[in-house]
């Protein structure tokens, strides 16, 4: 029964995901950064991973939980104060 359950949960979500995909279909910009920040993420993961305890994974630890908890609207003040 649980197998079942897990199936249908990840085929709806797989729905989901494809329905988003498609939908990303008409702004190329939106994949391009969707995959970059996929694929960074994925390889900072695998660093902090490999690093365990070490100042790698210090530093992306601190940088990544420090952009989740951060505020959308504050993040987005650094960001125009840092690149503009």
């Amino acid at each position: 029964m649980i197998t079942w359950i897990i199936v249908l949960f990840s085929v709806y979500i797989g729905l989901l995901v494809f329905a988003s995909v498609k939908a990303f279909k008409r702004n190329r910009s939106s994949q391009e950064f969707m995959l970059a920040g996929s694929s960074l993420g994925v390889i900072l993961g695998v660093i902090s991973a490999v690093r365990k305890d070490r100042l790698a994974d210090n530093l992306i630890r601190i940088v990544s939980m420090s952009g989740v908890s951060m505020p959308i609207f504050w993040l987005a003040i650094l960001l125009q104060l840092a690149l503009a």
